[in-house]
């Protein structure tokens, strides 16, 4: 139990400065889109002072206004992005006190190990067509049919430490603790034609 709450810990080990780094991207942003406002005020005055305005100030005036769009665009996404890293690790955190609740119910049971230890199984046994590849499974086929029935000790993968099911991709990154993803968990919809990293191993990769 010890090392399954400690895998839990490494896993998110990386969030605060993930969280950090995005938060002052958008800071950054920010002030970069006040500038651009204030310069816009600046022309707009400077055209009223005198009772016109020239055809490169209203170039330069619509130029600024774009690039201010842009800089919207991005800080919304870098939000959402924030947003949806921590609540991966929130419904990842959700399923492994489930285990760890269920851990102190059967205290002393021989089946817990079984059960902890389907957690973190080998990736030999993922199946899938390789690095990239998509994947269906059993288990979707029997939710949508309403079956019940599913192993518990089904293996887990993701970040929301759920079973497979639907499309799933593989981080390119060798050693990556998690390996297999949910598209919707990572924000994709459909393969990469390039390589891919997960959010965690792209992090390690740009921090080296």
């Amino acid at each position: 139990m010890a090392s399954y709450i400690q895998k839990a810990i490494d896993d998110r080990i990386y969030l605060p400065d993930m969280c950090g780094e995005t938060l002052e991207t958008i800071a950054r942003l920010d002030k970069a889109s006040k500038v651009i406002h204030s310069t816009i005020d600046a022309t707009v005055q400077t055209a009223k002072s005198r009772r016109a305005i020239t055809k490169r100030e209203k170039s330069d005036i619509e130029s600024m206004r774009n690039v201010a769009e842009s800089i919207c665009e991005k800080k919304a996404q870098l939000a959402v992005l924030n947003y949806d890293l921590i609540d991966q690790h929130i419904r990842q955190l959700d399923a492994e006190i489930r285990v760890i609740e269920q851990a102190m119910t059967n205290n002393g049971d021989p089946k817990l190990q079984e059960a902890i230890g389907g957690q973190f199984s080998s990736s030999s046994t993922r199946g899938g067509d390789g690095k990239g590849g998509r994947r269906s499974t059993r288990l979707e086929a029997e939710r949508e049919e309403g079956h019940t029935d599913i192993d518990p000790n089904e293996p887990v993968y993701c970040v929301c430490r759920q079973v497979a099911f639907g499309e799933m991709i593989a981080c390119d990154n060798e050693d990556c603790a998690i390996e297999w993803f949910h598209y919707s968990c990572v924000n994709l919809n459909k393969k990469p034609k390039a390589s891919w990293l997960c959010p965690d191993c792209n992090y390690k990769k740009r921090h080296g």
